[in-house]
């Protein structure tokens, strides 16, 4: 992965069980461990895990014959740790994993069966984004004929981006325009004929602004004469005969 990339999280896990318990204490030397080369402890911890005693986790407690019980994070919180990605100026050539029991316990012998040793990447997916953009502000009228009327607003703002701005006519969407672009005309529309217009923006998922102020405007009558709802733009540029 790229330098710069976000830190990528994994966890140690594996499963064991006591075979053999002492009835006396036991020195809290008891752990797996887990190894990364090439390491450089920054970048690359030689041993991102830790080496914390698994002594009182409730995998060492059972007590349940022939029963393996999982540890991990949940556990011993070190168990999930993160591997910088730096771009390929260092890489992790081998992977170590182990379980180690020094134990002095004055004689009285104790047995592990460990299995299933794994590590692996927690797939946490990406966040979802909730947020709307704020309302398009300032909506005016910047020019209209008898068919179309043109809008200009400011531009929205987005935690992530604006993708589209919807136009609505009378409350119905009438035309939408991209993200950069805060003008649009809406045509088609009857000669002196009030219409109420307001705008929303809207990221890439969807998430849609309240509406901006609404601007109400009153398209022109027919240039030369013609009764609504024709208009010039509707026939071309006629007139009345006569």
């Amino acid at each position: 992965m790229p330098a710069g990339s976000s830190p990528v999280e994994f966890v140690f896990e594996y499963k064991v069980r006591r075979s053999a318990a002492s009835d006396k204490v036991v020195d809290k030397d008891v752990y797996a461990y887990l190894q990364f080369g090439n390491f450089d402890n920054n970048l690359i911890p030689r041993f991102p895990a830790g080496t914390p005693s698994i002594t009182g986790t409730a995998a060492y407690l059972n007590t349940v014959p022939d029963t393996l019980q999982t540890v991990n994070d949940a556990d011993l919180p070190g168990y999930r740790f993160q591997v910088i990605p730096n771009g390929g100026q260092r890489s992790i050539t081998n992977i170590r994993l182990g379980f180690t029991a020094r134990v002095n316990n004055n004689g009285t012998d104790e047995a592990y069966i460990v299995d299933d040793l794994a590590v692996y990447e927690v797939n946490t997916g990406p966040a979802q984004d909730t947020e709307a953009p704020t309302a398009p502000a300032g909506l005016a009228s910047t020019g209209k004929t008898d068919t179309d009327v043109s809008l200009s607003w400011t531009a929205s703002t987005d935690n992530v981006a604006v993708t589209r701005y919807d136009i609505y006519q009378d409350g119905i969407l009438a035309s939408s325009v991209g993200g950069a672009t805060t003008a649009d005309t809406v045509v088609g529309l009857t000669p002196n004929t009030a219409y109420d217009f307001t705008v929303k923006a809207r990221d890439g998922l969807g998430n849609l602004s309240d509406a901006s102020n609404g601007v109400t405007v009153t398209t022109d009558p027919s240039a030369n004469g013609l009764p609504e709802p024709f208009g010039d733009r509707d026939i071309g540029t006629v007139a009345v005969p006569g």
